[in-house]
């Protein structure tokens, strides 16, 4: 009798473990955290700017961690969520690299595209009549897309500075190096 109430014992025990096991809680807090650091981190307009990569994949890690919890599987959800909210803190210090690169780049952008217009003005010189209206028009916009890059990087817009910049150096190169007739 002792024997059978102790093995009754033990498979209800187990049985418990089991039940206990299976119900075991979402974790709502940690989820809750995790995102309040990711939508910080959201929020800085560099990381939009200069880390929109590395924000996406934190952004899809918890879109997986929710749907893990949807399909309850709470410790596959507390797993991924572990090292989470650190990463995301991460992406601000890649956001800052990032920046202070496209800084660089951007300036010698500028540089370059400067370079180009000032030779574009000594082409449009050494046509005198011979240069079309068309290639007056060409050199102006490219004046106007490097003053636009000059204001950006004033601004602290260093992607939208290397793009404009970008633009006004084929402005120039077009006068510069025209394409080869056809």
């Amino acid at each position: 009798m002792v024997r059978r109430t102790a093995l009754l014992f033990g498979v209800g025990i187990m049985a418990a473990g089991m039940i206990l096991a299976g119900c075991s809680k979402p974790p709502t807090e940690e989820i809750t955290a995790t995102q309040a650091v990711i939508d910080s981190v959201k929020a800085l307009p560099e990381v939009s700017a200069y880390a929109a990569d590395q924000i996406a994949a934190v952004e899809a890690t918890m879109a997986d961690v929710q749907a893990k919890v949807a399909e309850k599987k709470y410790d596959e959800a507390r797993q991924a969520l572990q090292g989470l909210a650190d990463q995301a803190r991460a992406i601000v210090a890649t956001a800052a690299a990032n920046k202070e690169a496209m800084k660089g780049t951007s300036e010698q952008a500028i540089a370059d595209a400067n370079s180009a217009l000032a030779a574009a003005d000594q082409q449009i010189i050494k046509l005198k009549r011979n240069a079309t209206p068309e290639m007056k028009q060409k050199v102006a916009d490219g004046k106007a897309a490097a003053a636009a890059a000059a204001e950006a990087f004033a601004a602290g817009d260093y992607a939208t500075a290397a793009a404009k910049a970008a633009e006004a150096k084929v402005a120039a190169d077009a006068i510069v190096n025209p394409p080869a007739a056809q």
